[in-house]
């Protein structure tokens, strides 16, 4: 017995002196925009032969939806093509984009996605509300393997391993440093989501989690993993590199101060309803949101200069401001702009300048008038363009992105030339940079 109250008084004394690392408690924010950066940079061989190294990135806009009962954002993801010509960075062309509602913790953790091939990662990290340094917990976690970027995606759960190494900092923000592990191991049909023709998969990763004290919740993810792929045909692959994912609460911009610069109307009906299943609901350990936490990034903005812009209108949606220029006049059938809009373009130019930090979304739209790829590489043309002027008057080429949809998204009855007309566009979306 004296032995017992000995061991008592001693466990006692040594947490009193700091001797017992003590407990940290996480806070947990999200504001109502938000921003996902994925970016994938690894070495790829083929049936044991090496074929070059890959570099993909995605990105995510996405804003939270105010009728939602769940922390849920509603937006879009960007698949970005990433090259080199000669050297020389070109502006980076969006391969595929997709609308996406996600299903959010308070901390910026997926939980679940209606889009399948992203984020590669779903109910990762979770991380218990009190932690010690040198405190390890497991929990279960969903990784998408898509080793082709084709869309072929298999849905597998994983092991995590956590150990939270405590206080740390990155580029002069401290914040909670978590390391991770975890194997991925799948037979051949091993999930109702699979690729038919993928056989087995066997990978290792290694993870670094780092959530900012200043700001709350996720700042960045990198995993370094070594993977190997075996298909029913007989091929395989080996893929060695890294994945790093960004995250970032975003100040909204000022609508009404963006529609002043441009001289236009506002017209800011709700964010559009995304036609998609709905989400899953397992969201086992993750804390409620406390109402009053906000992430906000904002800062002074100075006043700029209003001008008057013709046929532009301005809308919010769930990935961005978005400035919608009509009756873009071009050459039939080309990309060629005719030189009449030449000083409407000016005046885009203009008004852009003066939003700084932000990234420019150019996407070109066509009336359904024809074959659907030859008007999808229409509209792809268009938006570069639209890209190629406004660099040339002096907007750096590394602020945009461009996206042809092609008549895949319109906005009034292709039945009449009114419509058509109408379906003729080119949109810029404000993002962040």
């Amino acid at each position: 017995m004296t032995r017992y109250l000995w061991c008592l008084i001693c466990l006692f004394l040594w947490g009193a002196l700091g001797l017992y690392p003590q407990s940290r408690s996480i806070s947990y924010q999200v504001g109502d925009t938000y921003k996902i950066v994925e970016k994938h940079n690894f070495r790829k061989w083929e049936n044991g032969k090496y074929v070059g190294a890959v570099y993909r990135e995605i990105q995510g806009a996405l804003t939270r939806e105010p009728r939602s009962m769940e922390v849920q954002f509603q937006g879009r993801f960007y698949l970005l093509e990433q090259s080199q010509q000669g050297g020389v960075s070109r502006i980076p062309k969006i391969e595929s984009s997709f609308p996406a509602v996600l299903l959010v913790s308070p901390y910026g953790t997926i939980l679940s996605s209606t889009v399948e091939r992203f984020p590669t990662m779903r109910k990762f990290p979770i991380i218990p509300q009190d932690l010690r340094e040198g405190f390890r917990w497991q929990e279960m976690a969903e990784r998408v393997l898509d080793p082709d970027f084709n869309g072929k995606v298999t849905l597998v759960q994983v092991l995590v391993d956590y150990r939270y190494e405590g206080i740390g900092t990155y580029r002069n923000e401290e914040g909670h440093r978590i390391v991770g592990k975890y194997a991925v191991r799948y037979k051949q049909a091993g999930t109702a989501l699979h690729d038919p023709d993928l056989k087995e998969v066997q990978g290792t990763h290694d993870v670094a989690i780092f959530m900012s004290l200043q700001k709350g919740g996720l700042r960045f993810i990198t995993e370094t993993f070594k993977e190997e792929y075996w298909f029913k045909t007989g091929r395989s692959l080996r893929l060695e590199g890294t994945v790093a994912t960004f995250f970032e609460g975003v100040a909204p911009l000022d609508s009404k101060r963006i529609a002043e610069a441009f001289g236009i109307p506002q017209s800011t009906p709700p964010p559009q309803e995304v036609p998609v299943p709905p989400l899953g609901h397992d969201t086992t350990g993750v804390p409620e949101l406390p109402p009053q936490t906000k992430l906000s990034t904002a800062s002074p903005e100075s006043p700029i200069s209003p001008r008057i812009l013709p046929d532009v209108e301005l809308e919010e949606k769930p990935e961005g401001l978005t400035l919608t220029v009509k009756n873009l006049r071009f050459r039939p059938d080309s990309a060629e702009l005719l030189p009449e809009e030449n000083s409407r373009l000016t005046a885009l130019a203009d008004g852009l300048k003066q939003i700084p930090q932000k990234r420019f979304l150019i996407v070109g739209h066509t009336a359904d008038v024809g074959n659907p790829l030859g008007q999808k590489k229409l509209s792809l043309e268009r938006a570069k363009a639209i890209v190629d002027a406004l660099v040339r008057m002096g907007i750096p080429q590394d602020r945009f992105l461009y996206e042809g949809r092609g008549a895949e998204e319109p906005i009034a009855p292709n039945t009449d030339e009114t419509g058509r007309a109408r379906n003729r566009r080119v949109e810029i979306t404000i993002l962040e940079k």
